[in-house]
């Protein structure tokens, strides 16, 4: 008989999970832009995945590296406190670069070139942030976390989140979102 050491979870996986779906949804919406330019996808669409991003990206994910990983953390002695602010600041203009896009949709005329022009500039724009805030995240400070905390350690937090935010109902409503936009 083998012996197997058990798997403990660390709540940077839970983060990284995160990542994996806010990810597709990025793709979804730099391909909905596009689909915009095209005229082949409604406003509404969009806002609803923005709205996902803003939900699932935002007050999930977000909220567990406030809560869980980032004061952790700096309870371990990280040393590199201003990594951490910066990324709390980008998710403030994560949140406000969302905004933007779900406000330019609100008033979007779909035949006025222009006004679509410039709602696919701010998706694109969006787009990059995030894959650059994610990079960041994942090879920087999510392996700074994996050495200084603990396995296990403050999974509770992150999976209590999970629980308040509905994350498995969002990812749901994120694959039907999906479905509608390649189905465009």
């Amino acid at each position: 008989m083998a012996f197997r050491v058990p798997y403990k979870f660390h709540v940077v996986d839970t983060l990284i999970d995160d990542h994996r779906f806010i990810l597709e949804a990025v793709d979804l919406l730099e391909k909905a832009g596009k689909l915009l330019e095209e005229g082949r996808v409604e406003p509404r669409v969009i806002a609803r995945l923005v709205w996902f991003l803003e939900e699932f990206g935002d007050k999930c994910h977000h909220t567990k590296e406030e809560v869980a990983l980032f004061p952790c953390m700096e309870a371990r002695g990280y040393k590199k406190r201003d990594a951490i602010e910066r990324l709390v600041c980008e998710h403030g203009v994560a949140r406000y670069m969302a905004r933007r896009i779900l406000d330019s949709l609100e008033r979007l005329d779909p035949g006025d070139r222009e006004a679509v022009g410039r709602v696919s500039g701010y998706i694109r724009k969006y787009v990059e942030f995030m894959r650059r805030h994610i990079d960041v995240e994942d090879l920087e400070v999510f392996e700074d976390a994996r050495s200084i905390i603990d396995h296990e350690e403050n999974v509770d937090k992150a999976l209590e989140v999970d629980k308040k935010t509905g994350k498995d109902k969002l990812i749901e409503e994120l694959y039907r979102i999906r479905d509608q936009i390649l189905n465009a």
